[in-house]
């Protein structure tokens, strides 16, 4: 029978909807829309970096006066977008045969993952190297800018190469304890945290290690942390540039209300039905947005830093 474009566009945005959601680590992170939509090519914003101690003299109404320190930042909006054209002979074909629902997902999973590669880790699907767009790094494991970090690149809270093997319970308790407490030292909120391995790893953080009591995961999320998940392996490229693997693997410590997805246009799946001008079909997947790690101001020494509310221990091994 016809196919009714309609109800296959209904079925479709609702289906594909979905699956992008199950797949898609946006999700994680609160979003808020850009004002101007998909007509924005910058997202503009001033960030409150400094001020100054409030007076504390005699009784007596003499007020220290304040000065608003605001660093301004611009970060390009990009967008992420796949589709799938339908000839007259494939639409024939699925007049004939029904139109699997299953090939139709695989758009959305393949929108997901984009936005998973580009938004944990800058990079294009199986890329080793950066390759946003326009040349930005606000993305969930970029080093930050310099030494204090700016709006665009603030530092992540904690960053240290693990130098020791983890081979007993006792060297990596004390190693997630270092991340855990490195990123609360610097201003994080405990019971905020989320620890994060790559897959490739799940052996070492579910197994008992020699002479310990629990498991790796349950001794990470006993520290009062808000959870421990898994990640796909191709989303968390060691910061070395390598696939992760159980002997060499980076893990990751983040505070995901501190992460704004700004949509410029959310996801969206739709069908364009054949017309007058073009009798081929299309199926179009999209999300139009950037990622926005919220800079967290902090004196250190007497200089202002700005850091992100991100952690790394890098390079652990279990051999």
């Amino acid at each position: 029978m016809p196919i009714n474009w309609q109800l296959l566009n209904t079925a479709i945005r609702d289906a594909s909807i979905e699956t992008y959601q199950a797949e898609s680590l946006a999700s994680l992170f609160p979003h808020v829309p850009n004002p101007k939509g998909i007509a924005a090519e910058e997202f503009a914003f001033k960030f409150l970096k400094n001020t100054i101690a409030a007076a504390w003299h005699k009784a007596g109404y003499n007020p220290q006066a304040l000065k608003l320190d605001f660093e301004p930042g611009t970060l390009y909006q990009t967008t992420i977008d796949e589709h799938l054209p339908l000839t007259e002979q494939e639409q024939a074909f699925y007049e004939a045969n029904g139109m699997m629902q299953n090939g139709m997902d695989e758009i959305a999973k393949m929108v997901a993952k984009s936005w998973n590669y580009a938004n944990m880790n800058g990079r294009s699907a199986n890329v080793t190297t950066l390759r946003h767009p326009m040349g930005q790094y606000n993305y969930m494991n970029d080093d930050g800018d310099g030494a204090n970090g700016t709006a665009v690149r603030p530092l992540p809270m904690f960053a240290e190469a693990n130098t020791t093997a983890w081979t007993t319970d006792a060297i990596a308790y004390q190693k997630i304890a270092r991340l855990v407490a490195g990123m609360v030292a610097k201003g994080a909120t405990k019971s905020n945290l989320v620890v994060a391995y790559p897959k490739v790893a799940t052996e070492l953080w579910m197994r008992v290690l020699t002479n310990g009591d629990i498991p790796l995961e349950q001794y990470a999320l006993n520290l009062g942390i808000r959870g421990v998940m898994d990640l796909e392996d191709e989303y968390m490229w060691t910061q070395a540039g390598a696939v992760p693997a159980i002997g060499t693997h980076d893990v990751w410590c983040f505070d995901p209300t501190q992460f704004q997805v700004v949509d410029g246009r959310p996801e969206r799946f739709r069908v364009i039905p054949p017309n007058d001008r073009d009798r081929d079909a299309d199926i179009q997947g999209e999300w139009w947005g950037l990622f926005f790690p919220v800079p967290f101001p902090k004196v250190e020494s007497g200089t202002m830093k700005l850091y992100k509310h991100f952690g790394r221990l890098q390079a652990v091994a279990n051999a």
